[in-house]
């Protein structure tokens, strides 16, 4: 029956967008309309949501601001940081409406919110006015669910309607959503380059930095996060901050104390010979950013392991181009691979498991079969334990675990 009913009535059918619509208003009125009470910067685009999120936050628990944030990867109060079980990007109307109401308990003056395309189209922001909205930008993903790239750009544009003709918009000018989000109305407008403002980009395997150039001055940001493309995350982190009265180099001095957020370029050490990083990488575009990013780190005859995947069943079509990148960043040496993708089961599920299995055991061997048991918020992780041989070794490298998600 469910699934009958799903198929006559499809995520974007008018009659089920009114239906999560209304519990949105209704979640609202029960929690007492506690957006009212707080100034809201909200950040939406495809990649980099969740570490601008947890930056512009950081900025402002440093700049001794009372802030909260909520992301797809935690809920922070005041400084104080925990897991975001549902891993929703956009989460019920409910649960934001109750998370804020108990930001005012707590003596916040704001929230900084994540948004989708999804969460926006379904109203589950009804009852919210930011004050800022930003964006990072907008590559190819959701497509299953928006049909084309011009309507996902005018579900993102949604959160920029919300400011009314009032509040600030931070857009991003080097992207594709630039020109449609620009004529909204608003009564400001910051719009940042990264192609233009950043330059002088160095990265190592914990840290990077480059020279921005904001109005006409030149700053040094320095970051202790690996990733290029973290620095055009910070950007727009330092674009809203600016937007709510901290200056430049309040920011970037907030920012080096910045240790990244949960699933992002983080790094985890549980004692093995070899750097590994999860990063929750999902779209072409940030696969190519990470991976040539962790390219440039990896000592000289060393390798670059990926182990990646995709969420099953979602927009098929992206997956061999997935595939394709993971493969290309590593180079090639007297004509064999020097980097190895290997596809999780999810995507094999999707339609790729000519790719997957025999390339699996590679990079599965033999430390992952051999590593001591993992501790903490890892433990429940659910990687493969192949049979290896007790002569077989794992050259030191890196590897990337793409899209790992904590077992449910």
């Amino acid at each position: 029956m469910k699934t009958l009913l799903k198929r006559l009535f499809p995520d974007t059918h008018p009659l089920r967008l009114s239906y999560h619509r209304l519990r949105s208003w209704l979640a609202a009125l029960q929690a007492g309309f506690p957006a009212r009470k707080l100034k809201v910067i909200a950040v939406t685009g495809t990649d980099g949501k969740t570490t601008t999120v947890s930056m512009i936050a950081h900025i402002l628990t440093l700049s001794g601001r009372k802030a909260g944030a909520v992301s797809t990867a935690f809920f922070e109060i005041n400084g104080v940081r925990r897991a975001n079980p549902t891993q929703k990007t956009s989460i019920e109307a409910k649960t934001l409406q109750n998370f804020l109401r108990k930001l005012v308990r707590e003596g916040c003056e704001y929230a900084v919110i994540e948004t989708s395309s999804h969460g926006l189209m379904q109203g589950r922001f009804n009852g919210i006015k930011p004050q800022v909205a930003a964006i990072t930008n907008v590559t190819m993903e959701h497509l299953d669910y928006h049909g084309t790239m011009d309507e996902y750009i005018r579900a993102k544009a949604k959160l920029f309607w919300r400011l009314g003709s009032m509040g600030t918009k931070v857009l991003n000018e080097d992207d594709v959503s630039f020109a449609h989000l620009y004529s909204i109305p608003s009564s400001q407008t910051i719009a940042y380059a990264p192609s233009k403002q950043i330059s002088n980009v160095e990265t190592t395997a914990t840290h990077s930095s480059a020279t921005l150039s904001v109005e006409g001055k030149r700053y040094r940001i320095d970051l202790s996060i690996p990733g290029a493309f973290n620095v055009s995350n910070a950007l727009c982190a330092l674009s809203a901050a600016t937007a709510v009265g901290i200056s430049i180099q309040e920011s970037l001095d907030a920012l080096t104390t910045f240790r990244g957020a949960p699933g992002r370029m983080e790094s985890l050490d549980i004692g093995q010979p070899f750097r590994i990083y999860i990063d929750f990488t999902v779209t072409p575009v940030a696969y190519e950013a990470t991976l040539a990013s962790l390219k440039s780190i990896v000592p000289s005859g060393k390798r670059l392991l990926v182990l990646t995947g995709s969420c099953g069943n979602r927009m098929r079509e992206k997956n061999l181009p997935l595939v394709g990148i993971a493969w290309l960043p590593a180079g090639v040496n007297n004509g064999t691979p020097s980097g190895i993708p290997a596809m999780t089961s999810s995507m094999m599920r999707s339609g790729s498991s000519l790719y997957g299995s025999s390339l699996a055991t590679t990079i599965t061997s033999p430390y992952f079969a051999q590593m001591p048991p993992i501790k903490g918020r890892f433990s429940r992780m659910r990687l493969p334990q192949l049979p290896v041989s007790t002569r077989s070794r794992l050259p030191d490298g890196t590897i990337l675990l793409s899209e790992a998600r904590v077992a449910s």
